[in-house]
Parts: C-alpha cells; structure tokens; sequence
C-alpha cells in the first residue's frame, strides 16, 4: 500500500534544481532563522516540492522491486523535526 497524504500536487520526480543546491549552499553559509523565513519560497518551491516527489518515485520503485507491502508517505510540514533547527 502506497500513502503518500495529498498526492493531487505531487508529479513526477525530474532531479533537483540547481536553486535547491542554491539554497542549501546559502543556509550552510547563513543558518539563521532570517536566511530560511527569506528563502521560504525557494525551499519550498525547489526543495520539498522534488523531495516529495522522490519519496513517491522511490516508494513506487519500492513497492515493484522490493515488497507490495512497502509504505512511501511523502507529506511535507507534518515532519517530527522542525524545517528550520539552527546548529549552535
């Protein structure tokens, strides 16, 4: 069984973009609470949008290669950690 939580907004998983590298460099450089609320749009545009989508294309890849009975959830804000946890 496959649960992915809302699945309507999820397509097919085509890499990450180079602003996902972007952002990820500039939170590397900048780990502040003012950097992600900035970036939001970025990270959430360019890296949880392609992130869900390898979770189902993994999941799917999963579910043929390995066991019918593999779980893939993609749900994105629901996470046990926060998005933004600074390094101290």
């Amino acid at each position: 069984m496959l649960q992915m939580g809302k699945v309507d907004d999820i397509g097919p998983f085509k890499g990450f973009p180079k602003e996902a590298l972007g952002f990820l460099s500039g939170l590397k450089e900048t780990n502040t609470k003012a950097y992600f609320d900035a970036n939001r749009s970025v990270y959430d545009t360019h890296v949880v949008a392609p992130s869900r989508s390898f979770v189902v294309a993994m999941g799917q890849e999963l579910i043929t290669r390995v066991s019918p009975g593999f779980v893939a959830i993609a749900q994105a804000n629901g996470q046990s950690m926060p998005a933004f946890e600074p390094h101290k």
